[in-house]
Formats: C-alpha cells, structure tokens, sequence
C-alpha cells in the first residue's frame, strides 16, 4: 500500500508472521533500489551454481579419465568452474563461498593439467624421437648433432613421464631403451663432428708453447699436445666438410711431434747427466798433485795461521781430498790446542787448486 506524507512516499508491507500479521514501510526510494538488485543477485546466484555444476562434472569425468583427451576435458572443465566463480559480485551473498572455490577448483586445474600432459607423453615422446631421426639423418655439423642430442633427450624424458596406468606404458619402456641407446649414439657424434675444433685447438696451444718450452717437461707437454691433435683430426668423419684438411693436418702434425719428442729426450739426458755428475762429484779424477802434496801443503799452511795457538796438526783426523767443484778440492784437519787439550770446534777446511796450492780456508764448528 503506498501513502504519502510529508512529500515522500511511503510503502508499507505486510506479512504473517507467527501467526500475527506484521508491517513496516520503506521509502519508495529504497523500493526502487531492492526491485533493480533482485537481478543481479540472481546472476550471481547462477553464476555459483553454474560454476558447481562444471566442477561436479569435471570430478565424474577425472574419476575415470585415462586418456589426454579426457583430461583434457576435465582441465576444461575446471577452468570454465573457475570462470563462473570468479564472475560472482564482492556485495552478493554467495561471494565468500566463492571464494573459496576459486582456490579448491585451481588445485584440480593443475591436477587434470599435470594429467593431461603425462597422458600426451607418449604422443609427444614419439614426435621428438621422429624429429631426432630426421635430423641425425642429415647431421654433418657439430652443432646438428647437438641438436639430435636435444631432442632424443626430450623424447626419453616424456617417455619416462607415461603414468604405470597409461595403455601405452609397456610400449614407452621399450622406447626408453631404443632411445637411450640413440642418444648415446648421438652425443659421440657431437664429439667427431667437434674434433676438427678441438683439435686445432690443441694445434693452436702447442705452438704458443712451443715459443716460451726450455725444459724437457715443458716439451713433453708440447709433444703431448700435438699427440692429442693428431688423435682429433683423425676421428673426423669422413663426411665432415674439414674431413680432407683433416688428414693433412694430421700428417703436418707428426713432424712436429717428432720434434718436440726429440727436444723433449735430448734436455732429459742433459738432466740425468747432470744429476749424475752431482751424485758422482767426489769421483771425479783428482790431479796426482793434489793428492800427493795438497796434505802437507796444507799442514804447513795451517802451521804458519795458527802458529800462536796451535801445538801441531792432528794428522789421524785428515781427510783425503775431495772436489768442490772442477779445479777447486778440499781437505779437512783438526787443529789441537797449545796446552795439549783437543778443541773439537776447531776443524778447518783448506781449499786447493789443481797444483796444490792453498786458497783459503774455513773453520767449521758444529
């Protein structure tokens, strides 16, 4: 019933409540208001329920879902849930319920997604294996190889992602095994074809060496490198484009090789040679001179120094005479002190020429 007072229209309702009949009024404004919310509320209203009749489907379709395009179907599904939840207005009754669907449908999207795509592997497994058969066909380049390596590497990694459940999981595990084997094959592939490279590269390491090698480990090194060229440039296949500059690298190497082999022994021996001169210093010849006058030589000359201090020359702590090096030799004494005492400090090295004759001397103490 409307009435008005005051200027401002008024609506009043009734209804029964509990048996007793109860009114109240509004404003013919806020009347207006609540007849134009009453169809958005009833949007959102099936916008929610819509959303619950998707998700209700996707769960009866993933319960038994097997193949891709069943999981497909269910992701669908759950997207379109999503959707319809994420439709629903923040000022409507149903807002926070959908809210919480939003999060609970998103986890079965990655679930039917992850689904999907386990059962797409055998599909895309075979499609990566066919392509890294075509392209092994043709490859000559390193990097044609490395592309086959790629893509039989992908192809085993799906085949290894077909689920137990899958129809095809008895058939991927025998792909596996083919597909290993070719991927192996593969990467020794990308090892010739890339010989040629490294091979110069060795080339290019050994003559930069070469340039600074004084010893004959440093020449080794050298010959090693060359040997390790060589090695390379004879593994290139046939079919390589370098295949022909290959060879004649391989026999340009040898000789160098040889050389640096050569240099490598010859700076050896000198090393041994001196190694042994230094072990076997005391063996050299030693004058008759020195032998025969260097002791009595040296007796007078410490006499002469130590003519203040000394009583005499012990002659039963004499050494015989010993190189220091070519034409200078020595000889060791022990000097006995004035009062007849023994001062075993008082050792003293005399160094000769080749003709006997003192140069010096040194006291050694212990």
């Amino acid at each position: 019933m409307m009435s008005r007072i005051g200027g401002v229209t008024f609506i009043f309702a009734f209804a029964l409540v509990g048996g007793y009949l109860v009114s109240w009024k509004l404003s013919a404004q806020t009347a207006v208001v609540a007849a134009a919310d009453r169809p958005a509320l009833s949007a959102a209203k099936k916008s929610y329920d819509l959303g619950g009749i998707k998700a209700q489907q996707s769960i009866l379709i993933g319960r038994s879902a097997q193949t891709e395009t069943e999981w497909n179907r269910a992701a669908n599904l759950w997207q379109e849930a999503i959707q319809l939840m994420q439709a629903v207005p923040p000022d409507t009754p149903e807002y926070t319920l959908a809210q919480l669907k939003i999060a609970e449908y998103q986890s079965h999207l990655i679930y039917a997604k992850d689904a999907e795509l386990k059962a797409s592997a055998f599909r895309l497994g075979t499609n990566q294996a066919t392509a890294a058969f075509a392209k092994s066909q043709t490859a000559k380049t390193e990097a044609d190889w490395q592309a086959a390596v790629s893509l039989w590497e992908s192809a085993l990694k799906l085949m290894q992602a077909v689920p137990k459940y899958s129809s095809d999981y008895q058939q991927a595990q025998a792909k596996i095994s083919e597909y290993e084997a070719n991927f192996r094959h593969s990467q020794k592939e990308v090892q010739k074809a890339g010989a040629f490279r490294l091979a110069v590269k060795a080339a290019t390491e050994a003559s930069a060496l070469v340039q600074s090698a004084k010893t004959s480990g440093e020449w080794s090194l050298v010959a090693n490198l060359w040997s390790k060229a060589i090695d390379l440039m004879k593994s290139v296949p046939p079919g390589n484009d370098n295949y022909i500059t290959a060879l004649e690298k391989a026999w340009e190497y040898q000789g160098k090789l040889k050389y640096a082999k050569q240099k490598s022994a010859e700076l050896q021996a000198i090393s041994n040679a001196n190694k042994d001169s230094d072990s076997d210093f005391s063996k050299i010849y030693i004058p008759a001179k020195v032998q025969n006058e260097a002791l009595s030589k040296g007796k007078v000359y410490l006499e002469e120094l130590f003519s203040v201090m000394a009583n005499g020359v012990d002659l039963d702590e004499m050494e015989s005479p010993s190189v220091i090096k070519p034409g200078v030799y020595m000889i060791r004494y022990r000097l006995n002190a004035a009062d007849g005492e023994e001062k075993w400090p008082e050792t003293v090295a005399v160094f000769f020429d080749s003709l006997a004759n003192p140069l010096g001397h040194q006291v050694i103490v212990p």
